[in-house]
């Protein structure tokens, strides 16, 4: 497993464009957080949201056992930028593994519950996660700060 780490599989510009998605997924979760939070507050509960995001993102726990758990454990995985995240990240890891590995590919992503053709989607749903938090942030303020406009 360290040698995995230290020596990635994907490309530079993979685990970039993954890390730009992820990044763009969780500052406007933070954002959102943020506004409705007083500021003193803010920055705990946004480290405890981004904690519970990675909790429920699908590595362990894995998909298939929170699947088992029942409805609302699927709407907060589905909900997560972590687990796009993972899943984003260990399909590009397998997927530059050499044709000898398919068997144990194969089987790893069936019993965590990923797909190996998911990458563009999970993509996707990092960047709707962005955009979707952050016009509900926007709408935050506006509701927020209404009293102020004239």
């Amino acid at each position: 497993m360290f040698y995995t780490l230290t020596n990635p599989n994907g490309y530079f510009s993979d685990y970039f464009f993954i890390f730009l998605c992820t990044t763009f997924a969780c500052s406007g979760c933070s954002y959102l957080i943020s506004t409705f939070i007083t500021p003193k507050s803010s920055q705990l509960c946004v480290v405890v949201f981004n904690l519970l995001s990675c909790m429920v993102g699908g590595a362990n726990p894995t998909l298939v056992q929170l699947d088992k758990s029942g409805f609302i454990a699927q709407v907060f995985y589905s909900c997560s930028f972590a687990r796009y995240t993972m899943e984003a990240m260990f399909i590009v890891n397998v997927n530059g593994l050499p044709d000898v590995w398919e068997g144990w590919r194969s089987t790893q992503l069936e019993l965590i519950g990923y797909n190996k053709d998911n990458l563009a989607f999970d993509l996707g749903m990092l960047i709707v996660i962005g955009v979707v938090t952050r016009l509900l942030s926007l709408i935050c303020l506006y509701q927020v700060n209404k009293g102020a406009q004239t």
